[in-house]
């Protein structure tokens, strides 16, 4: 088994051959059955992955998905059928998170460029989040068992979240996307780059959400479009304030880029509001912060913004009679 898996590893890391490597892969799980090796082991497990990211790298996503998904059924029916007797020693634990990871790679195989299927997406992602609530709502009822083992990390837990928030947004769906990101951003460390990204995230799935109506309990009122964008400035803000004040080894680049990034947002909320002067201000301070740390694509973005609302305001300077609020 060794010696098939080393031939795979070759083929598929250092002397690229899909074919001869998907090859070897397969007799080494061949072999691994043929000598009795657990076939919930890492080791095993981890040969049935390392076949499904081939087959991504190589453009055969949809292939990667399905024998991915064949994986996931086959481990939740393990869990169902034997994972009681397996609570103390750690395995159900393992195999169940394994669910949680491969849920989450299975959304973003099918929201790829090769599958493009947004339900089958939601299906997988919302599958994975509500294993992970689940798992941890029994354990907060019922208590973690000696050797029970730890459940995944918050940082796994997080990026569970994050991943469905990420699918409704660009679904338009912001209003179920905000307290994905809030989910994720209370597992996230408080003082970090990435903390930065989830409070800007929030802050527009807030400016942009708008239920429907029939998710609207009777007799209550939803917040103003006015004030929702309130909501948004103040999440912005705070980002921005975070981003800014993370320094020395805790900041990296996702600092930099996620402080561009809130500099145009509020730009764009000010914009939205038809405050063109604001506007116009934030661009400006988009495209300095960006063009000081390198962001190329920040720049881009600020300058056509800036362009954008110089036209707006000319419109307005040249007694075009346009209303303001036409831009709100």
């Amino acid at each position: 088994m060794a010696e098939k898996l080393r031939r795979a590893l070759y083929y598929d890391n250092i002397d690229p051959k899909p074919d001869k490597a998907l090859r070897y892969y397969k007799e080494a799980l061949l072999r691994a059955e043929d000598v009795g090796t657990d076939p919930w082991s890492d080791e095993v497990m981890g040969m049935r992955f390392r076949v499904t990211g081939l087959l991504e790298r190589h453009g055969q996503a949809a292939l990667a998905a399905q024998i991915l998904e064949r994986i996931r059924k086959d481990c939740l029916n393990w869990v169902e059928r034997e994972g009681e007797k397996h609570m103390e020693d750690g395995e159900r634990t393992r195999i169940l998170g394994r669910t949680v990871a491969m849920g989450v790679k299975l959304g973003e195989l099918y929201s790829g460029p090769y599958i493009k299927d947004g339900e089958a997406a939601e299906v997988a992602l919302v599958s994975a989040v509500e294993t992970v609530l689940r798992e941890k709502q029994r354990r907060e009822m019922e208590g973690v068992r000696e050797g029970e083992g730890e459940w995944i990390s918050d940082e796994e837990a997080g990026g569970s979240f994050e991943m469905l928030a990420h699918h409704y947004e660009n679904n338009g769906k912001y209003y179920l996307a905000t307290p994905l990101f809030l989910h994720a951003l209370t597992l996230c460390p408080p003082r970090s780059c990435h903390a930065v990204v989830l409070m800007n995230n929030v802050a527009m799935s807030l400016a942009q959400q708008r239920p429907p109506a029939e998710m609207v309990a009777p007799g209550q009122q939803l917040p103003s479009a006015s004030t929702l964008r309130k909501q948004a400035e103040l999440w912005a803000g705070k980002a921005l304030e975070l981003g800014q004040g993370i320094q020395g080894g805790e900041r990296t680049d996702e600092c930099d880029t996620a402080c561009s990034v809130t500099l145009y947002n509020l730009g764009e909320l000010a914009e939205m509001c038809g405050d063109l002067d604001r506007a116009y201000e934030q661009y400006e301070r988009t495209k300095a912060f960006s063009k000081q740390k390198g962001f190329g694509e920040g720049v881009q973005r600020a300058q056509d913004a800036l362009e954008r609302v110089d036209k707006k305001r000319k419109e307005l300077g040249n007694g075009s009679g346009t209303d303001l609020k036409a831009y709100a």
